[in-house]
């Protein structure tokens, strides 16, 4: 595989598609993550076309610009366990289409299999997936397995980048949509008569009890993906009406972090962020609703703290990305394992630095603060909708006002717009409607010794917010309106979001 990098990665480089040290990096990271190297690249965005015809190239197979399929649906394996798409069959041999040359090298496997000869054409990994998707889902569902149903809605959704799969029973029929950029999408409609099926099915895949259909229940699974990559779903279900809904929350526990460039913090903002994330000991605080970034903020100020010289550990529900060379520890409420015995075995272990996914309650927010006024740097996330309110928060919650003053330090609030494709206005392959990725919009509020006196007085909510926009903290509607100037996102995202 190593030495396959190596040579690929020459003529992806002829190619222009990146210079040679990021072609490198991306090579290191899919030999991290056990990975196929152009599945690697494809994840990461790079332009599809692009590694397609350097591949023709480099492979000696010809090149589709475009496809047109005509194939019997017996040959349906050959799309679900190799991503190839049978694009012809003759007396003698089956075309087919392939995004990866990884399986050309399989050929005389496929070909045992089929007994025919086999012929490859290389199409671009986006044109492969969405022709492929298109036929799966014309084909009368009814004709597959909830098995094979449920491995094609996942793998769907993660081609696609999507956090949740909501699988809703309806009167007559299943809707299924996904949420890409934070806006829900439906896909497809699943026939009634197969919704039972699917459902049970991922219920036993999750580990929960399919005879209980009065309660809600949680779970969790790992699906591995075409690119061999494991995933950690978890999974909820709730009943309701016509049935239980499910719901699927799938983690990129391998997503490359974000540098800190790429969050959408200013020039001001990223210079307090950094000021403050390297002061030995305090609370900083990032707040905002579920979905609004919170977490990867947090990661990225781990990662630019993370060396040897540190003890850094976190503990979290769940885990979403692997940090190396940080402790993270998931919490296992049936084990009695939450956040505050976590945070108390930290304790124990000589810690530098803390992070607390998510402050819940006063037990919690009381360890943390302990931790804060006593030598260690602690970063968690509360639910609130600025950063002002996160003091108050913790002060309605159970914690003293002195005692909040002598150790926070810093608190962000946050949000997350779509952004503009870079490609189109209206909508293109590239995009959902418009809009590809999201950016996030802040408040940055440092706690200054007269902010921190205001807090020790438990000053209201209009005190605090007016000293802070008097030391020049920007308010999120300013931060959207600074984005939107530039045209990385647009009025209506902003009303949508901050509404």
């Amino acid at each position: 595989m190593i030495v396959e990098h190596q040579a690929i990665l020459q003529a992806l480089h002829a190619a222009k598609l990146a210079d040679l040290n990021t072609l490198r990096a991306h090579s290191h990271q899919a030999l991290a993550n056990q990975q196929r190297y152009l599945a690697q690249l494809q994840d990461a965005g790079f332009d599809a076309k692009t590694i397609a015809q350097a591949c023709s190239e480099f492979y000696q197979l010809p090149y589709l610009s475009q496809i047109k399929v005509n194939f019997n649906e017996k040959y349906f394996s050959l799309i679900e366990q190799f991503i190839l798409l049978p694009l012809d069959e003759n007396e003698t041999e089956i075309h087919l289409a392939i995004a990866d040359p990884y399986y050309f090298l399989h050929q005389h496997q496929l070909e045992i299999n089929s007994l025919k000869k086999l012929k490859f054409f290389l199409i671009d990994y986006q044109q492969l997936i969405k022709s492929a998707n298109y036929y799966l889902n014309s084909m009368d569902l009814k004709k597959q397995t909830a098995d094979r149903i449920a491995r094609q809605i996942l793998q769907n959704a993660i081609h696609l980048s999507a956090s949740d799969i909501h699988i809703e029973p309806q009167a007559e029929d299943c809707r299924l949509r996904l949420r890409l950029d934070g806006l829900l999408h439906t896909q497809s409609i699943i026939d009634a008569q197969i919704t039972a099926s699917l459902i049970n099915h991922i219920k036993i895949v999750a580990g929960l009890d399919i005879a209980e259909k009065r309660l809600p229940q949680d779970g969790r699974f790992q699906f591995l993906t075409h690119s061999g990559i494991k995933k950690d779903c978890r999974i909820s279900s709730c009943p309701g009406l016509f049935g239980e809904k499910i719901v699927i929350r799938i983690l990129y526990a391998h997503r490359k972090l974000l540098q800190l460039d790429e969050l959408g913090l200013n020039f001001q903002q990223k210079n307090i962020f950094l000021q403050q994330i390297k002061k030995p000991q305090g609370l900083i605080l990032v707040t905002g609703p579920t979905g609004s970034g919170k977490t990867i903020t947090l990661y990225t100020a781990l990662n630019l703290l993370n060396c040897s010289t540190k003890n850094i550990a976190t503990v979290e529900d769940p885990i979403e990305i692997h940090l190396p060379g940080i402790h993270q520890v998931n919490i296992h409420n049936k084990a009695n394992l939450d956040f505050s015995t976590i945070l108390r075995a930290f304790l124990r272990q000589d810690p530098d630095i803390i992070m607390v996914g998510e402050i819940r309650d006063l037990e919690t927010a009381q360890i943390a603060i302990r931790a804060a006024q006593t030598g260690h740097l602690v970063l968690a996330t509360l639910h609130t909708n600025s950063a002002i309110e996160a003091i108050s928060r913790l002060i309605n919650m159970g914690i003293a006002a002195y005692q909040l003053s002598a150790c926070l330090n810093f608190v962000i609030a946050q949000r997350l717009l779509r952004r503009c494709c870079a490609f189109c206005h209206n909508g293109c392959e590239q995009c959902h409607a418009g809009f590809k990725g999201r950016i996030g919009i802040f408040e940055c509020l440092a706690i200054d010794e007269n902010l921190a006196e205001l807090i020790n007085q438990n000053a209201s909510v209009q005190k605090l917010k007016h000293h802070a926009t008097k030391i020049g903290m920007q308010t999120l509607q300013e931060s959207a309106q600074e984005k939107i100037a530039i045209k990385l996102s647009t009025e209506a995202e902003l009303e949508r979001v901050l509404a």
